[in-house]
This record gives C-alpha cells, structure tokens and sequence, in this order.
C-alpha cells in the first residue's frame, strides 16, 4: 500500500469512502459526518490546494485524507488546555477515512503513518488532527501514533472537538 496525491479521476472511489464512512459513523452513533460534509466541493478543494491524498492497494483507491499545509482556522482558539507551542509551521490531517471492505484491518492505522511520513518529508516538525469525541476508534489510532491530546478546538459547525498534537524528532 502507498499513498499519492488524490485527483479528480478518483473523486467517485472518494465520495464511496465518505458515504462508507458516514454509514459507520451512524451506525457507532458518532454524530459526526451526518450532514453534507465532507463532499465533493471539499475535494475539489484539497486536490486544488495540494493537500488531497489517497491510499492504494494494487492501484485500486481505499482511502483519503487531506494533510493540510497551512494552519487551520479551527485550531487558532483551543480550550481546556493549550497548542505547546504558537507556531503556524504545521501540518494537519482531516477527512481520514477508508473504504468499509478494509476497516479494521489496520489500514487507517497505515494511512495515517504515511501521511505522517510525507508530512515530515515536506519539512513539517508538527502535525496535528482533532476528532469527535465519541469517535473511539481514531481516538485509539491517534494515541497509538503518539500524539499527545492538548485540549478542544470548533469546528465549523460549531461542534466541539478533542485536539492532538504531535513532535517530530
């Protein structure tokens, strides 16, 4: 399995893996993802900034995710506790999910590792991620890759979300 940048040929594999997504989510009774976010417009977005990847196996997409290369706007307030430090050089992972055919095989765990890898291959010391906090699963995968959880931050929606941080060395 491999990353590479997500393009617009994939986009009908990636909204599969959002609708696949929203289904587990529901079904774990996680409010998250229950309305019209992520869709496609929020692709089109990542593909344009740079930020838009997908996992592959065998060339066939199984997952996406966005690794953000800017600071996030959510993440400039954070309550509960604090970012360790103020720097705007990091980077950010959002909209991680698989398809349901390779949940619980440890693909996300994958995933999410080789998106820490090109973060640091890109120069980032930092990456950060939130999620809801009814969402065990990534919650287990977060703490298993070591990042520390620092407080919550608002998302656009207004919900709140557990915030993490992590260093590289």
């Amino acid at each position: 399995m491999k990353i590479r940048k997500a393009t617009q040929k994939d986009m009908k594999t990636i909204l599969q893996i959002f609708s696949d997504a929203r289904t587990f989510l529901h079904e774990q009774e996680i409010p998250q993802w229950q309305g019209e976010y992520p869709n496609k417009l929020d692709v089109l977005k990542d593909i344009e900034q740079n930020f838009a990847y997908v996992l592959t196996d065998d060339e066939q997409v199984i997952g996406y995710a966005a690794l953000q290369q800017t600071p996030d706007a959510n993440y400039r307030t954070i309550s509960q506790g604090s970012w360790k430090n103020n720097n705007d050089n990091y980077a950010t992972i959002h909209r991680l999910s698989t398809l349901s055919s390779v949940r619980q095989k440890g693909v996300g765990k994958l995933f999410f590792s080789l998106l820490l890898y090109e973060a640091k291959r890109l120069g980032f010391k930092e990456v950060r991620v939130d999620t809801h906090e009814k969402n065990k699963i990534m919650q287990k995968v977060i703490a298993a890759l070591a990042f520390e959880k620092r407080g919550i931050v608002t998302v656009e929606d207004g919900s709140p979300r557990i915030a993490y941080q992590k260093f590289f060395d």
